[in-house]
Order: structure tokens, then C-alpha cells, then sequence
């Protein structure tokens, strides 16, 4: 069984296979990974424009009157 192991390991078109395989892998984690900090960072900043309710804060007209 060693020597099937040594051949496999050996053969040119395995590792290009397995290379091939481990770089979109390696793509695809930098991707979600991106987008995974993205989409924190829109959380955080989204936050960040909420009011806190504890502290007081004006609170103005939105609009007008009918008829204005």
C-alpha cells in the first residue's frame, strides 16, 4: 500500500489536482471572508447612526402642515 500512496503523491497530474483544489478553496475563503468583514463593518457603522434613547436628544418636525 506504501508504494500506491508513493505513486499517487507522486503523480504530476495529482498534485496539480490537489493544487487546483486547495487555491479555490483558498479563493473562495478570501471572498466570504471579505465579504464577512463588510458586511460588520456596515453593521457597525449603521449602529453607529442609531441615537442612544439614554441620552436626551431633539427631536424635530418631520414635514409640514396640510395646506402649507
Amino acid at each position: 500500500m506504501s508504494s500506491w500512496l508513493t505513486d499517487i503523491a507522486g503523480s504530476h497530474r495529482v498534485q496539480l489536482g490537489v493544487t487546483a483544489v486547495l487555491s479555490g478553496v483558498l479563493a473562495a475563503s478570501a471572498v466570504i471572508g471579505l465579504q464577512e468583514a463588510k458586511r460588520r463593518y456596515d453593521v457597525h457603522d449603521l449602529k453607529d447612526t442609531i441615537p442612544d434613547l439614554k441620552s436626551p436628544h431633539q427631536v424635530g418636525r418631520v414635514g409640514g402642515d396640510i395646506g402649507e
